[in-house]
């Protein structure tokens, strides 16, 4: 049974700014070695952050986040789950993993 792999946020902007082992785990899920696994909710954070955080043009993100969706399966979520109370972000991706079944979660 090939691995579901749920990205946070953090892999997705550190595997495609500085490279390394994030991209490295990302690069699985391209290479259909693990099935990669994601929700809007993820993908929208991404893209803020990437804007906001790092100063990426709209544009730039426009280019990634498709990208993304061409080799990550994408579930959708209720946004209920709140198990984490120290970072709440963290329960849009531990919701995801338990929507999509996921046998991984990846986090920076």
């Amino acid at each position: 049974m090939q691995p579901v792999v749920v990205y946070d946020t953090n892999i997705l902007i550190s595997g495609m700014i500085w490279g390394g082992i994030p991209y490295d785990c990302i690069a699985l899920a391209q290479q259909n070695k693990v099935e990669g696994l994601t929700c809007d909710e993820i993908l929208n954070e991404f893209a803020d952050k990437f804007i906001t955080k790092f100063g990426f043009s709209l544009s730039e993100t426009s280019e990634v986040v498709p990208d993304f969706l061409s080799f990550l399966r994408t579930v959708e979520i209720s946004n209920d789950l709140k198990a984490i109370n120290t970072d709440s972000d963290d329960n849009k991706i531990l919701e995801c993993a338990i929507v999509g079944r996921a046998t991984h979660i990846s986090s920076w």
